[in-house]
This record gives C-alpha cells, structure tokens and sequence, in this order.
C-alpha cells in the first residue's frame, strides 16, 4: 500500500502520520482530517477475530485511541512506539517514527488475522491463494493468536487504571476496521455531537458479486443502540434495503429525527462498470482502474441526474435550522427515509 499510495524512497517509510498536523494544508484547514480506523482483537483470550463489540481504535495525526468503555483514552500518535506505563513513559523516553503511515493504512487493511481460524471454519476465507502462499501457510493449520498475523502496537494504555480491557496487555493486536460487519467508519463520529452530516459511500462486498446490499450500515446501528450512542439514525432491515432498492441509489437516513445525524448513504452500484469487486483481488490493470474510477463518479453523481447536486445541498442542510429553497421539498420526499 505504501509503494502504490506514499510519495518517496522504499515506499514512504519516512512518511509518519504525524507530520500531517505540521504540514500548511493541514494547519489552514484547507484539507480533510483523515480518522483511520481499527479493531482491537482479544488474543490474550484466544479470539482469532474481532467480534461484533470489538474495540474501535482510531488514528488520526494528533491522537490514537479509543472512546469505547474499557478503553475510553488517547496518546499521542506521533509517540506510538514508546513503552507507556500508567500513563508516563517509562525511563522518561519516547520513541518516534513508529507512525509510519504505510503502517497505519495497513494496520486499517489488514486481514492476515483470518488465517488463525481453523480451516474448516471461516480461516483463508477473505484471502487469495497468492496471499496465502505469501505467508507460507497453504494446506497448513496455523495456531491461534500467532503474533504475525496482526498489527502489534505497544500497548500505550498498559496499567492505565480506567483501561481495564487492555490494562494488563504489554500489546494491542489490531486488524482491518472492517472485520466486525462495521465496513463503513462511522463509528468514530458517533462519539462526537457536533457532527450533524456524514455521506457514506458504501463499498462493501455483501452479496455474491460483491455489493452492498445495507447489513454492515445496520449492524454499525445495532451496535450503536447496544452502546447508548444516541447519534447513529435508524438503519432499515436488509430485506428492506433490497425491497425498496436502497442498496443501489443514495438514501438519506434520519432527516425527521432532530437528536440524530443525517447519513447521506451512497452505496457502490454498477453504473459504468462491474465495480464489485473482491477484496483479494490484489491487481487491476491500467483500464480498469480507470473504469472504476470513472463508475465512482458516476456514483457521486448518481448517474449525472441533473436534480442530484441540489438534493444533496438539501440533505445537507435539512437540519441547519435556515429557511429551505422551495424545491428542497421534493428532494426531501424523494430521498429522504426517515
């Protein structure tokens, strides 16, 4: 990832997350603030996988960590590779560089974790046989919780007394952000109340050919309900999503519902091209990167349907409290879901 995605020599190795927050694109707000997100995976128990109340970690250029209870703190990203003790640095030393950014994206892409469960089950599931042989375990079983199949961290939070998940781990074994049915990283904004509008492009494989069909969008709501996190809209049933054919055009969720966000919900379909893909498909040709480049557009343009900028303005600002163009209603009655 960091050869096809990093600027300099042997992929971007100096390039650390961190010095995002230095750059003065960033200090003039004038890009995105990117929030990276990972699961934490309970190896001390013998878990291979994250369940579906995993721990969501989350990166971003000034902190790591994690508002889910058990955790419920944050360090300093551009300090991640210091041994940390109840808070303080042991020997009064820190470590810098482990933020490498190639890190953390694959930290964020990793599935290597599959491997660990039984064969049988549902281990090399998600993975090629080009990425199996990669890790030389082809036709092998591999025992659980084998260190090299996660992003190992020191454990920032060790002796932290309000951590106690992660408290007596000297390591947090993260994994790809999307392994708990959560493939869409919402969850970072639930925990912050100023956030009135997210647009989720949905890109998830959960049918047969590899679209969306609403199950991980859903499962991110009843996790939420589970949390006490008031700020996530009611999410339809899948069957829902397929009868109503909200798995192929945007839909807004929650434009009636004062105390929630407004989710714009873009999902992945076929407008130009086949783009349901596999996770494991690890090469695309120069063609068909620019096919899928150009179907995504479409996507985001739903189509070049000439009403759609203006309804996405509408849904964008249906909860602004500021009087609404006259033709904002029939963008509301069209797209809006609850």
């Amino acid at each position: 990832m960091s050869t096809q995605l990093l600027y300099g020599n042997d992929g971007g190795v100096a390039k650390h997350f961190s010095d995002l927050s230095t750059l003065s694109n960033f200090t003039s707000f004038t890009v995105p603030y990117p929030i990276i997100t990972s699961l934490g995976v309970k190896t001390q128990d013998g878990e291979c996988l994250p369940g579906p109340n995993a721990t969501q970690y989350e990166f971003s250029p000034y902190e790591f960590g994690s508002f889910d209870q058990g955790v419920a703190a944050f360090a300093n990203t551009k300090y991640l590779g210091s041994s940390i003790n109840n808070g303080k640095p042991v020997n009064n030393s820190c470590v810098t560089g482990f933020d490498n950014t190639g890190l953390i994206l694959g930290t964020s892409s990793n599935l290597f974790n599959e491997v660990c469960a039984p064969i049988s089950g549902l281990g090399l599931k998600m993975l090629s046989n080009d990425t199996v042989d990669l890790l030389g375990i082809l036709n092998t079983a591999h025992e659980v919780t084998t260190r090299d199949e996660y992003a190992a961290y020191p454990n920032p939070f060790f002796n932290y007394s309000t951590s106690s998940l992660v408290s007596s781990e000297s390591e947090l074994h993260l994994v790809d952000g999307g392994e708990a049915l959560q493939n869409n990283p919402i969850w970072p904004f639930l925990h912050r109340s100023s956030v009135d509008v997210l647009i989720v492009n949905d890109n998830s494989a959960d049918t047969t050919n590899n679209y969306p069909n609403g199950s991980e969008i859903l499962t991110t709501y009843v996790q939420a309900q589970s949390a006490g996190l008031t700020r996530m809209p009611a999410i339809p049933s899948v069957g829902t999503f397929i009868s109503q054919g909200l798995n192929v055009r945007p839909t807004f969720f929650g434009c009636n519902s004062p105390k929630t966000m407004t989710i714009i919900y873009m999902p992945n379909t076929n407008y130009t091209y086949n783009s349901g893909q596999s996770t494991t498909k690890l090469q695309y040709s120069e063609a068909e990167t620019r096919a899928m480049v150009a179907n995504g557009v479409q996507i985001g343009t739903m189509g070049g349907n000439a009403t759609w900028p203006q309804c996405l303005a509408c849904g964008i600002m249906t909860k602004s409290g500021v009087k609404m163009p006259k033709q904002c209603e029939a963008c509301l009655q069209e797209f809006c879901y609850n």
